[in-house]
């Protein structure tokens, strides 16, 4: 009896999606690569950099290259900060409750989120009607969420993350913005 009980339920995990498995992740840490295209598929920009996320309601999204900025996101705010600029504006956390960011901090999405195909290995679901981006794709691999592709009128922006690691503790001071006294805050 044992035997089947413990089989019936390594067989409910194998089948459980990488969504699934994603939604049950506490943490997540990788570095990134974002590229940024125009309508006809036109590379506009890239850059680099590094994310960390706590759920709930905690992300550090540090873009290092080409230009440094730090959006971070807790409890209290969100912030985002432009090295280069010495400039910092505060938002209040209740401002992104219907975007992409409140999916990622919280695994919980206010729309529904379908599988919509599988390519490369990577296991696409998808997302529409997301305010500024029609349509938002989430794939998954072996190792967890690989890519992001958000779709807008005007730009495709994918997301791709590599050095994946899931599930360690983050201390939350991470994600508490320490500024310069030299920089310009916008409330």
């Amino acid at each position: 009896m044992m035997k089947i009980l413990f089989l019936l339920l390594i067989s409910f995990n194998l089948f459980a999606s990488p969504l699934d498995e994603f939604l049950k992740t506490t943490s997540f840490t990788a570095d990134f690569k974002q590229f940024n295209y125009d309508s006809q598929g036109i590379l506009i920009e890239k850059s680099l950099g590094f994310i960390k996320l706590k759920r709930p309601n905690h992300l550090l999204w540090h873009t290092k290259q080409p230009d440094e900025q730090i959006l971070t996101i807790n409890p209290n705010a969100i912030w985002l900060y432009d090295v280069e600029l010495e400039q910092a504006s505060k938002q209040n956390i209740k401002k992104i409750k219907n975007s992409p960011l409140y999916f990622l901090i919280n695994g919980q999405a206010q729309q529904k989120i379908i599988f919509s195909h599988t390519k490369n290995n990577i296991n696409w679901y998808k997302k529409t009607n997301n305010g500024q981006f029609k349509i938002i794709y989430f794939g998954f691999d072996n190792q967890g969420l690989k890519q992001l592709k958000l779709i807008s009128e005007n730009n495709i922006l994918v997301v791709k993350f590599d050095e994946i690691k899931t599930n360690q503790s983050i201390d939350d001071k991470v994600f508490e913005l320490e500024l310069p006294n030299n920089v310009d805050i916008i409330e």
